[in-house]
């Protein structure tokens, strides 16, 4: 994937980046998205139709599946990516995590990465850089269920 240049950055405590628990701007960020890859469409369309299709798609209490965000944290040059050793998964990831109730996944991207990698001053890309639907297995105390996970350039 071929990363294009942000036509702004945003930073913690921006207007643009406030919570919100309206399901419609997740879906605004979502249906402004267009991707070039048709994987990465079908992602996108799929996204959208179980946030359409699920009230509580923002909340971990919905256990088929429930939107994520996460972050592509690169630095100032575009050379160089963080990734995470996910503890659960035992897998090397971008930080990332639930939406817990907030509709805003831009901000719910820049606070993943800041909670997760501890680095003060991130600025977050608003636009979605990818979206992605993966299966997360069965673990104790949670059955398997899905991610919708839409990522953003940070």
């Amino acid at each position: 994937m071929k990363l294009r240049r942000p036509s702004r950055w945003l930073e913690a405590g921006s207007p643009e980046l406030a919570s919100s628990e309206d399901r419609q701007l997740a879906a605004d960020c979502l249906g402004a998205f267009r991707p070039d890859q048709p994987e990465v469409e079908t992602a996108r369309r799929t996204t959208l139709a179980f946030l359409q299709d699920h009230r509580d798609a923002l909340l971990r209490s919905c256990l088929e599946g429930h939107l994520t965000a996460s972050g592509l944290v690169v630095d100032a040059r575009r050379e160089r990516a963080l990734l995470l050793l996910h503890r659960k998964l035992g897998r090397w990831l971008q930080p990332g995590g639930h939406c817990d109730g907030d509709a805003n996944l831009a901000s719910v991207a820049l606070r993943e990465a800041r909670e997760e990698t501890g680095i003060v001053g991130l600025r977050i890309d608003p636009s979605p850089i990818d979206v992605d639907v993966h299966a997360i297995p069965e673990r104790p105390g949670e059955p398997a269920h899905v991610h919708y996970d839409t990522r953003f350039l940070i």
